[in-house]
């Protein structure tokens, strides 16, 4: 949030009504943390909190995002990242953990707690139609390489390594 604070605080004066920022997912333990981030940010009318969306629900809201953002510390995965990306929104995620492997080239990345660098890439990919939509062309074919069939043949590879192995 401190993020985006920056950013609105450095566009100019003319620029159109800033974007909202859409939290989708289920409240957890931070959850107090944020809405007082929120507040101490003066983003209180900027900012909506949807608790959970159920999955048939999230490729509308992915479709629909001018920017998907994931400024996460750590995952175990990124579907999350993935999902957006097969969604055709631009993303922009973290440079840590599992993330930087989902998202190849086909993403913006910032150090996950460095509000300057997620300050500088939003104001990037926000003022750049064409990058947005090179990150959304890139995103779709990133995705695509990413199916059951190709998990199944590295997860029997694996085995077959495995065994041979003993």
């Amino acid at each position: 949030f401190r993020a985006y604070r920056s950013y609105l605080d450095a566009r100019p004066q003319d620029d159109a009504d800033p974007l909202p920022i859409v939290v989708a997912g289920r409240q957890g333990w931070l959850e107090d943390s944020s809405y007082r981030a929120v507040h101490e940010n003066r983003l209180t009318g900027l900012v909506r909190f949807l608790g959970f969306v159920a999955d048939e629900d999230l490729p509308a809201l992915y479709s629909m995002a001018t920017l998907f953002v994931m400024p996460s510390v750590y995952e175990g995965f990124g579907l999350p990242v993935l999902e957006a990306m097969a969604c055709g929104a631009p993303v922009l995620c973290s440079d840590a953990s599992s993330l930087p492997e989902v998202a190849g080239d086909a993403a913006l990345l910032a150090a996950p707690t460095d509000v300057a660098s997620w300050a500088t890439a939003l104001r990037r990919a926000l003022a750049d139609d064409a990058l947005r939509a090179e990150l959304s062309a890139r995103g779709l074919r990133r995705a695509a390489r990413f199916t059951w069939a190709e998990t199944a043949r590295q997860t029997r590879a694996l085995y077959d390594h495995l065994l041979t192995r003993t």
